[in-house]
């Protein structure tokens, strides 16, 4: 019954119920009505005991299927202490990051890796948001700060902590809309000091170089 009740209330925790409605339990006897409220209520729990998850259930539920084999056999107390520790690994950024901006979707610079040579940045930068469907994608973008134009030199996406799509195909320049998300990523970049100077990094291919295999 405790491994059945642990499993049922991680269940309940994979479908981002916590800030949602509680579950009814149409057609089913009194004894379940009562389990689903339990469980919404111990999920409610986990997520005010774990704020930094709060915003972060899809991922959360990502990592609980990806990792149930550690789970399924833990009593209801450690199972979920085991989960908000996997869930944290997986889906909170660490101290390296630095949140920058925020708007449709939230930006975090790595400070610790940025590169500059003269007016050009290379800098990482993570990427949460409702118009990504993974759990946040990474890129790595070198910038003009003369010319306020940007060009990405990597990406990938994240799923329950682990890559699902890895490139680095150079992206073409651009310039950032006014007062967009991407435009305050580009300012706290550039304005970000680093002690010494760094090699010229590598820059985009022009589209006609790299259609031709050069």
């Amino acid at each position: 019954m405790k491994r059945w009740l642990a499993v049922g209330c991680l269940a309940l925790l994979a479908t981002g119920c916590a800030t949602r409605a509680p579950v009814t339990a149409t057609g089913t006897s009194p004894d379940d009505h009562v389990a689903a409220a339990r469980w919404t209520d111990r999920v409610r729990g986990f997520y005010r005991d774990n704020v930094d998850l709060v915003g972060r259930e899809r991922c959360v539920a990502r990592v609980w299927k990806a990792r149930f084999a550690e789970l399924e056999n833990l009593p209801v107390d450690d199972g979920f202490a085991a989960l908000a520790r996997l869930a944290r690994e997986a889906c909170v950024p660490g101290a390296n990051w630095t949140r920058v901006a925020a708007g449709e979707g939230v930006a975090y610079i790595d400070f610790s890796r940025l590169e500059r040579n003269g007016a050009t940045v290379v800098y990482w930068v993570r990427w949460e948001g409702r118009a990504i469907t993974v759990d946040y994608n990474v890129t790595r973008e070198i910038a003009n700060c003369s010319t306020k134009m940007v060009a990405q030199l990597h990406f990938s996406a994240y799923e329950a902590g682990a890559p699902t799509i890895i490139s680095d195909e150079p992206q073409e320049w651009h310039s950032t809309p006014p007062g967009s998300v991407l435009e305050s990523v580009l300012r706290a970049a550039c304005a970000a000091k680093t002690r010494t100077a760094t090699p010229a990094p590598r820059r985009p291919t022009p589209t006609k170089a790299r259609s031709l295999g050069i």
